[in-house]
C-alpha cells in the first residue's frame, strides 16, 4: 500500500512499526478509495489494527475488499457481502473466442461454436477456467478435436467435485513434462506472492528442469520462454515488467496455486505458523519463520530444496537452530534470510551437491570456507559478508559452473595481481583484478558495485557468454583493458547489455601493452565495435570519452551526465551490416550532458528510422536550442516515433516547435516541468496524437483550466488529456 501511495520503491528491510507510520502520514486528512484484492487473512487482530491505520482518512473515504472466503467478511463485520456473478453466457463465448482463436469477433461454424458453448457451461463463467479451456483449444479447428474435449472425463470431475480445478489441470496436462515439473515447483510460494522470475528461474536451474538443446540457447533462455507459455496459458499474471520491457515479476492466481500445489502432492511443502507437522516426506520445502523449528522431523536425505522466508519482526534464527542445514547433505538450492550466520559457513561445505545459495540479508556470516570452491556444482551465490570477511578470489575461481554471483559488502585486502572481477561484488574493497575470470567461462552476467582501491578491470570481452556488464560506483576505476581481437566479432560475442554508473574516473577501454596517456597510442585509434549489444545505460561517467561504438544497439540507448562524444563516435561510425548506425534503435533517453551537444552532427538524427520512444530529461534550455538545430531542415525525422517525454526539464518555458513535425505521435508527455507554460501553435497538425500527459507542471495546468483558453484550442482535438 506504501508503495502505491508514493509511487516508489520501499526498502522491505523497514520495520512494521516505520511501514504503519509512512501509511498514517501519506493517508492522513485525505479522502482515498482502497481496493484490497483476493484476500485470505481471517485474522480479526490484524484487520482490527489496519483499520486503525486507515481511520485517518478524510470522510467519505472507502475500502473495497475481495475475497473468495466467506469467513474473512465475517471478521471484517460485514453484514450483506455482495456476491459476485459469473460471466454471461455471452461474455463467456467471445473469451473463449479470443483466447482460441485470437479474435472475438471472427466467426465459427455453428457446429463448434455449439460445442463450445457446452463446455463453457461447465465452467460456470469463471474467467480464469475460460482461458485455461481457450489455452486447450488453441490450433484446434477440428470439430472432432473440440468434441474430445468435450467427452473428456474430467468434467464429470467438475460436476462430481464442484469445482473447476478439472479444468485448469487439462491444461495444465497440455504442458511438456519439463514445465509441468517448473509449475508444480512453484507450490513452495505462498498465494499472492510476488514471484521474482530470474531467481525462480535458477531455482528450476539448480533442480536440472532446463535441459537445452537448441544451438545458442542457454538455460535461462529455456526459462524465460517457460515463463513466457505460463503467462500465455494463465498460470502466471499480474507480470511486471522493468524499463527494459523484460518480465521482472509475476503472481499466480489463487486457484492455480491450488493446482500447483495439488499437482505436487507431498514433493513440495510450505509450512507457515500454523503448520503443526511435515505430511509425507516433501523433497523441496519452504518454511515461514515460525515454523523452522519443524525442519528437525524432515527426512534429511529427500531433501533438494530449502528456502526461508523473511520475519517481519526482529528476532532472527540463531546459531544453534541453524546447525540442522548440516544434515541436509543432498540440497540443490538452500535460500535464509534474517538469521545469524557465524557457525553456518563450516555446514555449507558439507552440501556438495548445492547449486543455487542465497543468503541475502543474513547476519555475521563470519567467512566463506576454503572448501566451498570444492562446490562445483554451484551456479548461482548470493551472499551478504561480513565487513572483515576474507573471501579468497583463487578459491571462487574453482566455481567453473558459476553463472550468477551477488555478494555484499566483500572487503579485500589481497594487493598481489591475485584478485577476481566477478557479478555482484558490492563493496569490494582494494583488490587488483587479475585473468581469473578465464577459467568462469560460464558466466553471463557480472555486476561490480560500490568497490574501491584499484583503477582497472582486465580483459573480459572474450569470456564467450557473457551478455550483462553493469559497473556501479567504482570511485577508482579508470580504464577498462582489452586484448587485441582476432576477429571483430570475438569482441563481447554474446554481450546484450553494458551499464556504467556512477564512474566518475573512468577514461575508456585501453589495449593492453598501451600507455593511455600518450597520444600516439592505439587508443586514439580506432576501439572494435560492440555487435550484439541491445541495451546500454550510461549515468555519471564525465570522464568517458574513450569506448567501442554501438552502431547496432536495438533496445535502449540511455545518457545522463556524460560525455557527448560517447555517442557522437558511434554516430560518426562506419556502416555495420549494411545498416546506417542506430537505424535499428527503439527508445532513446538523453539527460543532461557534461560536455557540448553541438559535437554532435547536425544530422545524427536522420538516421533513427527505427526509434519509437524519445526521452529527454534533465536537459537546459541552451542544450534544447542546439537540439532545436536538430530538426532544421525540412527532412522528415523519426518516422517511427510513437512517444516523446520531457521529465525534469525545469527551465524549459514552452514545447519546442518541431515536435509539430513528428507526425507519427501518440503520445507526448511532459513531468515536471515547472516553468512550462506554452505550446506550439502547430499541436493541430499532430493527427495521430492520442494521449497528452503533463504531470507537475502548474503552469501548463493553469492555462489549460477552462476550454475557452488560449492553449485549450490548440490540444481540443485530443481524445486523451491528462492533468496532475
Amino acid at each position: 500500500m506504501v508503495e502505491s501511495l508514493t509511487n516508489s520503491k520501499i526498502d522491505d528491510k523497514l520495520s512494521l512499526e516505520n511501514l504503519q507510520n509512512m501509511l498514517c502520514k501519506n493517508l492522513n486528512g485525505k479522502r482515498f478509495f482502497l481496493i484490497l484484492d483476493d484476500i485470505w487473512n481471517e485474522s480479526f487482530e490484524k484487520w482490527a489494527q489496519l483499520r486503525t491505520y486507515l481511520m485517518c482518512g478524510a470522510q467519505g473515504t472507502k475500502v473495497l475488499v475481495t475475497t473468495r472466503s466467506k469467513a474473512v467478511a465475517q471478521t471484517m463485520g460485514v453484514r450483506e457481502p455482495y456476491f459476485l456473478n459469473g460471466l454471461t453466457p455471452e461474455e463467456s463465448w467471445g473469451l473463449l473466442k479470443k483466447i482460441a482463436f485470437g479474435d472475438d469477433t471472427i466467426g465459427v461454424n455453428q457446429t463448434l461454436e455449439s460445442i463450445g458453448k457446452k463446455m463453457l457451461k461447465k465452467c460456470r463463467g469463471v474467467p480464469l477456467a475460460i482461458r485455461s479451456l481457450g489455452g486447450i483449444l488453441r490450433n484446434k479447428s477440428e470439430e472432432r478435436e473440440w468434441i474430445d474435449v468435450l467427452q473428456g472425463e474430467f468434467w464429470k470431475l467438475c460436476e462430481d467435485n464442484n469445482t473447476i480445478l478439472p479444468v485448469l489441470k487439462l491444461s495444465y496436462q497440455n504442458l511438456s513434462f519439463q514445465q509441468r515439473q517448473c509449475f508444480a515447483y512453484c507450490a513452495l510460494y505462498p498465494k499472492d506472492w510476488v514471484i521474482e522470475k530470474d531467481e525462480l528461474i535458477q531455482m528450476w536451474m539448480a533442480q536440472g528442469y532446463l535441459e537445452c538443446s537448441i544451438e545458442k540457447h542457454c538455460m535461462e533462455d529455456v526459462g524465460n520462454q517457460f515463463v513466457n507459455i505460463f503467462l500465455m496459458k494463465s498460470f502466471f499474471q499480474d507480470a511486471k515488467l522493468n524499463l527494459d520491457g523484460d518480465i521482472q515479476d509475476f503472481k499466480m492466481h489463487d486457484l492455480m496455486h491450488d493446482l500447483a500445489t495439488q499437482v505436487a502432492g507431498t514433493d513440495c511443502c510450505y509450512l507457515d505458523n500454523k503448520s503443526k507437522r511435515f505430511i509425507g516426506r516433501p523433497v523441496h520445502v519452504s518454511v515461514e519463520f515460525d515454523a523452522f523449528f519443524l525442519l528437525e522431523s524432515v527426512d534429511a536425505s529427500r531433501l533438494r530444496t530449502l528456502i526461508m522466508f523473511s520475519s517481519y519482526d526482529d528476532i532472527k534464527l540463531d546459531r544453534e537452530e541453524l546447525t540442522i542445514i548440516s544434515n541436509f547433505k543432498f540440497l540443490r538450492v538452500l535460500k535464509l534470510r534474517d538469521s545469524f550466520l557465524s557457525k553456518l559457513s563450516g555446514s555449507i561445505e558439507k552440501l556438495k551437491h548445492l547449486r543455487y545459495l542465497n543468503l541475502l540479508s543474513c547476519h555475521e556470516l563470519g567467512c566463506l570456507p576454503k572448501s566451498i570452491g570444492n562446490l562445483i556444482c554451484l551456479q548461482t551465490i548470493k551472499v551478504s559478508l561480513a565487513e572483515e570477511v576474507i573471501l579468497s578470489t583463487k578459491i571462487v575461481s574453482k566455481l567453473i559452473n558459476l553463472r550468477h554471483l551477488e555478494v555484499y559488502n566483500w572487503t579485500h585486502r589481497d594487493k598481489t595481481r591475485g584478485g577476481f572481477g566477478k557479478m555482484g561484488l558490492q563493496r569490494y574493497k582494494g583488490v587488483i583484478f587479475s585473468e581469473r575470470l578465464s577459467s568462469l567461462t560460464n558466466i553471463i552476467e557480472i555486476h561490480l558495485g560500490y568497490c574501491q582501491g584499484f583503477r582497472y578491470l582486465p580483459p573480459l570481452e572474450r569470456l564467450p557468454f557473457l551478455r550483462s556488464l553493469q559497473l556501479h560506483c567504482i570511485n577508482n576505476l579508470e580504464y577498462i583493458y582489452y586484448e587485441e581481437p582476432i576477429l571483430l566479432e570475438s569482441f563481447f560475442p554474446s554481450l546484450e547489455s553494458l551499464k556504467l554508473w556512477e564512474c566518475h574516473e573512468l577514461r575508456g577501454w585501453q589495449r593492453m601493452g598501451d600507455d593511455f596517456n600518450d597520444i600516439n597510442s592505439s587508443h586514439h585509434l580506432l576501439l572494435p565495435q560492440f555487435h550484439c549489444l541491445s541495451k546500454l545505460a550510461i549515468r555519471g561517467c564525465q570522464m568517458l570519452t574513450h569506448m567501442p561504438s554501438f552502431p547496432n544497439i536495438k533496445k535502449r540507448l540511455s545518457l545522463t551526465e556524460c560525455c557527448v562524444e560517447i555517442l557522437e563516435a558511434t554516430a560518426m561510425s562506419q556502416y555495420s551490416i549494411g545498416f546506417p548506425p542506430l537505424s535499428m534503435l527503439k527508445s532513446i533517453e538523453i539527460g543532461e550532458f557534461s560536455s557540448d551537444v553541438k559535437k554532435l552532427p547536425k544530422n545524427w538524427l536522420q538516421n533513427l528510422t527505427s526509434l519509437e520512444n524519445l526521452e529527454f530529461f534533465f536537459l537546459s534550455s541552451q542544450q534544447f536550442e542546439v537540439i532545436e538545430t536538430w530538426f532544421k531542415d525540412d527532412f522528415i525525422y523519426l518516422p517511427s516515433l510513437k512517444k516523446i517525454n520531457f521529465y525534469n526539464c525545469f527551465h524549459l518555458k514552452a514545447l519546442p516547435d518541431w515536435i509539430c513535425n513528428l507526425s507519427s505521435l501518440h503520445h507526448i508527455e511532459m513531468m515536471n516541468c515547472r516553468d512550462l507554460a506554452l505550446l506550439p501553435q502547430g499541436m493541430p497538425r499532430l493527427t495521430n496524437l492520442c494521449t497528452l500527459e503533463f504531470i507537475k507542471c502548474p503552469l501548463l495546468v493553469e492555462e489549460c483550466q477552462t476550454e475557452t483558453s488560449a492553449i485549450w484550442s490548440k490540444i481540443a482535438h485530443i481524445p486523451n488529456i491528462i492533468m496532475k
